[in-house]
This record gives C-alpha cells, sequence and structure tokens, in this order.
C-alpha cells in the first residue's frame, strides 16, 4: 500500500558514516532505483527491514526494489569510496538528501553524482569532506526543481574542472557555502551555473598563486536573476574563453572585470548579451589583443548609456556582427583608437536608437548591411578614416530617416559616400578637400 504521502524513507549506511534519502513514489510500476553501483571495488549489501537480502556484485551498475513501500532500505558497504561517478544521476524520485555523515574523504570525482534528479529539491552536506576532489563536472545539472543545497565545508580548492556543475539548476535560489568556491586549480568553469534562473549572489575566488588558466564561457549564462557577482583575487586568473560568460544576465548591474588577465582571450561573444540593467562595465583594463570574435558583445545592453572603449583592440578582430546591436540608451561610441580590418560590420550599431556621435577607423570592410540601422538619433558621423574601397554589401548602412546630421570622410579612401548616405539636409565635410 502507497503511503498517504507518496513519501519513502531510504537509509544507506557505510563504513565510518551514512546518508539518507527521502524518495516520492509516483510511477506505475511500483518499482524504485534508489543508487547506482560505485565504480569502488568495495563491498555492498542490501538489507530490508534489517535483514540481509543479497550481495551486491561487482559488474552490477544498478538496483531496482519493488513493492517496498513502508519497508526501510539500508545499503552497507565497507571500504573507502574514491569514485562516486554518477552515483544518484537520474533518479527521477529522490527528492531530499543528506550526506552529512558520509565519508568522502578520498573521493577524487563527484561527476553526474546527482545528474538528472529531477525531483531533488534539497541537498545536505555541511559536514563532509572533499579534500581530494578534482572533478564536479555536471555533478547537480539538470537538477530543475533543486532550490537549496547546504554545502557549508564543501572544499574545492584542489577541484580541476567544474564544467556544468549546476547547469539547468533552474529554481536554485541559494548555496550556503562558508567560503568562497575556490578556482585557484580550476581549468574548466564553463557553463558552471548556466540556467541557474533564481540564483541573486554568487561567489568565486583565486588564492591568486600558482593561478592555471580557465575557460569560463558560459559560466552564468542565463542567470536571470543574478545581482551580485564576488570575485576574489582573480587579479592573476589567466582567462582563455569568457564568451557568453553574462549572457542574459538581465538584473546584474555592474561588473568589476578590470583584474582579469584576457591576454589570451579569442572570443568575448555575447559576453554582456541581453544584460538589459547593466549599467556600467569597464572594460579598459581588460587586453584583447589576442581577441578575434566581438560579436554581439554588448548586444540589447539596453541601460548602458556609456562605454570607454579607448583599449577596445580590435587590431585581430575576425567578427564584429552586431557587437552594439540594441544598444538603445548608448549615446556615443569612439572607435577610432585601433584600425579595423574585417570581413563584415554588418549590424555593428543597428538599434542604438539613442547614438548620437560615432568616430571609427577601418582599414578594410567587406559588408555594411544594417551597420547604423534605426540609429535614429545620429548628429555626428566621423568616417575620415574609413576605407570603403572593398565594400560589396551595404544595404540599410545609414537610416533614411535623419536628415540633420554632419558626416566626416576622406574622399581618397571613401568613394562615392552619396551611394551610401543619400539622405537631403545632411552635412558632409570632406577631409580631402574642405580642411586643407
Amino acid at each position: 500500500m502507497i503511503p498517504n504521502d507518496g513519501i519513502e524513507f531510504i537509509d544507506v549506511e557505510g563504513y565510518n558514516g551514512a546518508f539518507e534519502a527521502k524518495y516520492i513514489i509516483n510511477d506505475v510500476s511500483k518499482k524504485i532505483q534508489i543508487i547506482n553501483i560505485p565504480q569502488d571495488k568495495i563491498n555492498m549489501s542490501v538489507f530490508v527491514n534489517n535483514t540481509k537480502i543479497k550481495d551486491l556484485k561487482e559488474n552490477e551498475t544498478e538496483i531496482f526494489f519493488e513493492n517496498i513501500y513502508n519497508n526501510k532500505i539500508k545499503i552497507k558497504y565497507s571500504g573507502k569510496l574514491t569514485n562516486l561517478f554518477s552515483l544518484f544521476s537520474n533518479l527521477i524520485h529522490l527528492e531530499v538528501i543528506n550526506l552529512n555523515e558520509m565519508d568522502t574523504s578520498e573521493v577524487r570525482t563527484m561527476e553526474k553524482m546527482f545528474y538528472g534528479c529531477t525531483s531533488l529539491k534539497s541537498v545536505t552536506m555541511n559536514y563532509i569532506k572533499t579534500p581530494n576532489l578534482e572533478n564536479s563536472n555536471s555533478m547537480f545539472e539538470n537538477c530543475e526543481k533543486l532550490e537549496k543545497i547546504y554545502m557549508k565545508n564543501f572544499d574545492t580548492k584542489n577541484i580541476v574542472s567544474s564544467k556544468s556543475m549546476f547547469e539547468d539548476c533552474k529554481q536554485l535560489n541559494k548555496i550556503y557555502i562558508d567560503n568562497y568556491f575556490d578556482l585557484t586549480k580550476c581549468e574548466d568553469a564553463s557553463y558552471m551555473f548556466n540556467g541557474c534562473n533564481s540564483l541573486k549572489e554568487i561567489y568565486l575566488k583565486n588564492n591568486g598563486e600558482k593561478s592555471v588558466p580557465i575557460n569560463i564561457k558560459s559560466i552564468f549564462n542565463e542567470n536571470y536573476a543574478l545581482e551580485r557577482i564576488y570575485l576574489n583575487k582573480f587579479d592573476k586568473k589567466i582567462i582563455i574563453d569568457i564568451s557568453s560568460a553574462f549572457n542574459n544576465c538581465r538584473n546584474l548591474k555592474s561588473i568589476d572585470l578590470s583584474k582579469f588577465d584576457t591576454s589570451q582571450v579569442s572570443s568575448i561573444h555575447s559576453i554582456f548579451s541581453n544584460c538589459y540593467n547593466l549599467v556600467s562595465i569597464d572594460i579598459t583594463q581588460l587586453n584583447l589583443s589576442n581577441t578575434n570574435s566581438f560579436s554581439y558583445a554588448f548586444r540589447n545592453c539596453t541601460s548602458l548609456q556609456s562605454l570607454d572603449l579607448s583599449n577596445f583592440n580590435t587590431n585581430k578582430a575576425e567578427s564584429m556582427t552586431g557587437t552594439f546591436y540594441g544598444c538603445s540608451s548608448l549615446i556615443s561610441a569612439d572607435l577610432s583608437n585601433y584600425i579595423i580590418d574585417i570581413t563584415s560590420l554588418d549590424d555593428l550599431f543597428c538599434g542604438c536608437t539613442s547614438l548620437q556621435n560615432v568616430t571609427i577607423s577601418v582599414k578594410r570592410v567587406q559588408i555594411v548591411t544594417g551597420m547604423f540601422k534605426e540609429c535614429y538619433s545620429l548628429k555626428y558621423l566621423d568616417l575620415s578614416n574609413f576605407n570603403s574601397k572593398e565594400i560589396i554589401l551595404k544595404t540599410g548602412f545609414f537610416p533614411e530617416e535623419i536628415t540633420n546630421a554632419t558626416v566626416v570622410y576622406n574622399s581618397s579612401i571613401f568613394e562615392n559616400i552619396k551611394n551610401f548616405i543619400s539622405n537631403e539636409g545632411i552635412i558632409f565635410i570632406d577631409v580631402n578637400i574642405d580642411l586643407y
């Protein structure tokens, strides 16, 4: 008979410790899978109501129980666990788990430990020790109902990879941890918090010594509720990929990246895309000398009014499609410090409806489709160092609605400018003639 509350308690006891889990029973088959057998060579036995029913074989990978309602189930093991890979993965009935007394002192991997536990709401692991933990990839990935994780003393200082650790934990709103997540030895933290729609604050640190390069691609992607990111001692952390890192952080108002070492970054694609409430960002200290993709970097940063681009190094740029697309509050943009040599600048400032002043230097470009589309407030455009000789696509280069702007150009490198800008009322100043 199924209990009225639909809940089954499973106790698992082990060498030097135990853990307790609560499951919800709702499947038609009336079967429940409570654990995936660890890969460690340890002795494990299954008990129902304190009666031993079987010893687990080394080659067994899972256990199914049928008609166990109101029975107490234990798994006893002897030996040290070192590998918890996929231990509870895809246990869709698991709702709450407490690991406080489980011995994890020798564990090196917790990869996919709770992967796909779609009913899991709470995890408590305040007192477990993880001094040797190196791999936490996808540990809680796709735990879509997980709300809280209690990991007060969780040791992250030796983690090498935490890729997708909390990915798509859509309801996760609090991680209780005493210290910052230590990423000093971490090489891959990409997608670590990707899709954590409900988290409001995150604490990360680097101890500043013997730091290794790290990939943080999409680390905070689609963190809709995120308001604060605390980065401690990241001045010596070398970033190798930061693309989409803050994409869709809709509530983030500011972020300090001034101490990031981005000298090896090849792409900042969509780094701040759809950060609607971002009002300030200091990128003057970012080293972008090896960056080739700038596409959609600030797309739809609708609250951003100013941006210091004096150190926006585009010398190796290969893509700048939509870099400032939809920055509807941006008033001015100066891209004259570095010469752009690129195939396409399509949609570069498209939708920048408040943009009034633009200065840009271009050595070579072929596609400028929609470059200033919907820039209805444009009053001053300096193209005096803009070479148009290789342009083959120019549809929507300049908004037809503008009739009172000043355009500065050099006829020796920008030929037939009125084929690009034919609006009546435009004041053209040719530096090749008018200023000499």
